[in-house]
This record gives C-alpha cells, structure tokens and sequence, in this order.
C-alpha cells in the first residue's frame, strides 16, 4: 500500500469516557480514494489534560487500532493523533480538538508537537475546517515567542503562502499592518542570521502598505539594514523585482541601476529573462509574445 500505490490514510481518535476517565480510546483509519486500503504504521496519540500530557505509542494495523493504554485516564481536553511527528496521514481532529491546538499549540513546551500541530492544522485549513484568517492569526501570534527555528521556518512558509493564496483582499488589507510589524520585528530581533534572512524573506514577499514598500526601497538603496544580516546580490535583485512588482514610482530606474550592480553573469543573465515580464501595460506583455 505504501510502496505500489498513492496516497494516505485520514486518521481520527474516538475515545468514549465514563466519570471522568476514558474507558475506550481507537484509531480509525478510512481510504480518501474510497478504495477500501488499510495502512500499517507506528503511531503515537497525545492526550492533553489542564495541567499536563502523556503521549501513548499505538500501531495502526486495522480500519481501528485500540489504543489500550488509554484506560482510565482521566478525561482529557484533547487528543492529538500524531503528535509525535510519526507516521503519515491527514491526522482528522474532533472539533475539541481542533479548538485546543488554536488556542494552545504555540505556549507547547515540546518544539515537535508543536511542528506537528502546525502541519495539523494547516491540513485542517485545506479541508476548510479552520478559517485561514483564524489560522494566520494564531501563527502571527506564535512567531514572536517560536524558539525552534526549524519551527520559525515553517511557520514563516505557511505565512506567506496563507497570506496570497487563501485571504481575501480585504482580509489581506486588513492584516498586512500586522503581519509587517511581526515580521519586521523578526528579523531585527532573530537569534540567528539563517533566521533573520527567513524572516526578511517573507517580509519582502508580503509587504503591502506604503510604509512596508518604503521600507523594500530603503533596504535596496542601502539606506536600511537589518541588524546583522548582510544583502546578497541575489537579496537586492529580488528587491529591485519586488519594487517593479509594487509599482513604485521609479521602478524602471530601480530595475536600470540593479541590472548595472550585478557582477555575476548568470544571476544577469536570469535578471535580464525576468525584467522582460516587468511591464505597466497589457501591450508591453503582448510585444514580449
């Protein structure tokens, strides 16, 4: 199953309690393709309670796999089915659950849970179960504390992805202050140089408001900086691109001056490929084609 055919199982934890205590906790594994598969792996399911969690190791072998550990323990305010970053499904949480992890994934102690829960949850948004605006919301509220920077980067990627591809214009108006300040304030503040650059990145990718662009602008004419985290070539290429994109007053001497600054004869070579995209008018694409 694994091997010979495409895709993965969606797994959901039931668990029925009684006074209190948990009397029956399951996995059940269902074939998206309506195919009727069953896959066999290691999973470990976490129970979150109000002051601790215990994560409980379990082998998925049927359509359900009891999780007998379970056992009267105390009633827990979530289950999260792959916690541990173990295994390969669409990990499906119960509504509960689902409310947990948004309110508490990003205070976790453990980095791994937390890179897990995120994965989760950016599942649970495709399947239109969290609303993107809520999702980017929680994330733009975990960046500022995030300590783990493989953690900081994929926050960071579902960002940016989040931000053009599923919020509405409007929605995206309305956040950009946000995202911006968060961003920036990354980058000036990021433990790391690997970690700045990724939050410059995405700071470049959606800057929006004119005080964003302004900032874009002073960055490439060296008028800004970010506390220790040099330019490359290739970082003032793509702001001179972004500036273009943005339509800032004097792109096209943006674009004269970073063509003249390139020293390295491919990156001229991709740049000179790039700027011919680059028009203000429908009838400048058309004379490229």
């Amino acid at each position: 199953t694994w091997v010979e055919e495409p895709g993965r199982p969606t797994v959901r934890a039931d668990h029925v309690e009684s006074r209190g205590h948990v009397t029956t906790l399951s996995l059940a594994q269902t074939d998206p393709g309506h195919g009727g598969r069953v896959w066999d792996e290691h999973l470990a399911v976490r129970l979150f309670f109000p002051d601790s969690g215990t994560s409980l190791a379990t082998r998925l072998t049927a359509r359900t796999s009891p999780v007998s550990a379970a056992r009267g323990l105390p009633a827990p305010e979530a289950v999260f089915p792959g916690a541990a970053g173990l295994g390969y499904a669409r990990f499906a949480l119960d509504s509960a659950s689902r409310t947990y992890l948004l309110g508490h994934l990003s205070q976790m102690d453990d980095p791994l849970v937390r890179g897990a829960g995120w994965v989760t949850l950016w599942d649970a948004m495709l399947e239109g179960e969290v609303r993107p605006m809520v999702l980017l919301g929680r994330l733009l509220n975990a960046l500022p504390a995030e300590d783990n920077e493989l953690d900081a980067q994929r926050v960071l990627a579902y960002l940016d992805d989040g931000y053009w591809r599923y919020l509405t214009a409007e929605e995206r108006r309305a956040l950009a202050p946000r995202v911006e300040a968060v961003l920036w304030n990354g980058a000036a503040g990021a433990a790391t140089p690997s970690l700045a650059a990724a939050y410059f990145h995405t700071f470049v990718s959606t800057a929006l408001t004119p005080d964003a662009v302004h900032r874009l602008r002073a960055l490439w004419a060296g008028e800004d900086s970010i506390p220790g985290l040099a330019l490359s070539e290739s970082d003032l290429t793509r702001l001179a691109l972004q500036l273009a994109v943005r339509g800032v007053p004097d792109w096209r001497a943006v674009l004269d001056s970073q063509a003249a600054r390139i020293r390295n004869p491919d990156r001229r070579a991709e740049f000179a490929f790039l700027r011919a995209a680059l028009h203000d008018t429908p009838a400048g694409l058309l004379r490229i084609g």
